[in-house]
This record gives C-alpha cells, sequence and structure tokens, in this order.
C-alpha cells in the first residue's frame, strides 16, 4: 500500500487511468534550495522564437485585420471629437491656440541666412505656403491642420505628387479616417509597403505608404512606446 505521504505523479499515459506511477514530491521544489530558499526560482522558459524580441508594444494578435481606427484604444475618435466640441473651455482654448499660430509671419531662408532675394528657389517655396492646397491661403489650411492635431492628435495630409514624384500640393484629410497598418514588431512599416489604410464607409477603401500621406501627432508626448495612437492634447499629463 502506497505511503500517504508519497505524492503521485501522472505518467505521459494519463489517458488510461490505470497507467500511473507512485513517485516522492520533492519538498524543495518549490522553496528552493540554499540561499534560493523560497527566493525568485527559474523565470518560465520562453515560448517565442528570438525573432519575436524587440517588438514595440504588445499588440493584439490580428492588430491589422481590425478596419475601426482606434479600435483598441479605450476612447475613439468620435468621443475626442465630442469633448471638443460640447465642453466650451477646451474649445475656447483651441481656438486661441489656433489664432496664435495663424497669427505668426513667417519667411523662407536660404541655408546661407538670405530672405527672398532673386532666388527662384525661395520664390518658388514661398508661392507653394502661400496656398500649400492650390486653392486655401495659408492660415485657413494650417488652422484646419491643427484641429485635428490638437483634438485627435493626428493631423493627416495628402500628398499629390507629379509622374516624377515630386511634390505638388498638400491637401488635409481626415486623420480620424486613417487606420494604422503595423509590422511583426509594432512599428510602422517603411515605404513602398502601406502604413495605414483609410477607412470609408466602415471599409478599408485603400492602403496608404509614407509617400503618399504624411500623418503626425506632437512629440514626444504622444509618441509613447506602449500606445499604437495618440492622445488629445489637452488631456495629456503635464509634460514638466
Amino acid at each position: 500500500m502506497p505511503d500517504l505521504g508519497q505524492a503521485v505523479r501522472v505518467s505521459d499515459l494519463a489517458l488510461e487511468p490505470y497507467r500511473m506511477t507512485v513517485a516522492p514530491l520533492a519538498r524543495n521544489a518549490a522553496a528552493g534550495v540554499g540561499a534560493d530558499w523560497f527566493g525568485p526560482l527559474k523565470p518560465q522558459t520562453p515560448v517565442a522564437t528570438q525573432e519575436v524580441a524587440g517588438r514595440q508594444l504588445d499588440y493584439p494578435p490580428g492588430f491589422n485585420l481590425i478596419a475601426r481606427p482606434r479600435a483598441y484604444q479605450p476612447i475613439g475618435f468620435g468621443e475626442l471629437r465630442a469633448m471638443a466640441d460640447a465642453y466650451d473651455l477646451v474649445r475656447i482654448i483651441i481656438e486661441t491656440r489656433k489664432d496664435q499660430l495663424a497669427r505668426l509671419d513667417w519667411t523662407v531662408r536660404s541655408r546661407g541666412g538670405r530672405v527672398g532675394g532673386d532666388d527662384p528657389r525661395i520664390r518658388r517655396i514661398e508661392a507653394f505656403w502661400a496656398r500649400p492646397d492650390g486653392v486655401t491661403p495659408w492660415d485657413a489650411w494650417l488652422r484646419s491642420l491643427l484641429e485635428d492635431l490638437f483634438v485627435i492628435d493626428a493631423p493627416a495630409l495628402w500628398c499629390e505628387r507629379s509622374r516624377a514624384g515630386d511634390l505638388l500640393k498638400l491637401h488635409p484629410i481626415d486623420g480620424a479616417s486613417l487606420k494604422r497598418v503595423i509590422d511583426d514588431w509594432g512599428r510602422t512599416p517603411a515605404p513602398p509597403r502601406p502604413a495605414y489604410q483609410q477607412v470609408l464607409h466602415g471599409l478599408p477603401a485603400v492602403a496608404i505608404s509614407l509617400l503618399q500621406a504624411l500623418v503626425g501627432g506632437q512629440p514626444p508626448l504622444t509618441l509613447i512606446a506602449m500606445a499604437a495612437y495618440g492622445l488629445l492634447n489637452i488631456i495629456l499629463p503635464e509634460a514638466k
């Protein structure tokens, strides 16, 4: 008759209830031996391959399959915009900052410090930024971009290019319609691979690379490794 002080260890053939082996329980298996008595013990054996090392964040499996932007974030683009519109104080703050930035004067200088003059390159750049999309004046164009920067932290510009790849115009687009695409390490894929998908009518309509659109936030506060999207600037913790 087996000793009751011994533990029963089930063999590999334990699917059959009558196949069992009896062995003493290692008393120090959990408590440790010597200086390791009730110590940290050995870590679990890693289950992933070494190629997984260096992931930026612990993203959910199948992250790229979800069509809705900010699907895994507790606060969506709709909630951020609703807060900015419904809370009068927040809206006043946002409009004040937009007014301040739109009133700033700007000039284009050469690397040697020369302003304007007869340099055709400077005149061409000034003409471009006077109406970046070819239609809207600088002040109004900037205000539309700042709206998405301050409210959803996702200002986005569509780059209209010539057949040779030269930049012709910068069109503001709704940053809330862009869903991030990540690679195996949780980072934004480099061109020509798609970095975003534009979601229209609830469906992933087109794939967009970093050469086709400029999508940004406000570093360094919003570029946190643990999140795939930024945060509303007015609810960010104090940086100081």
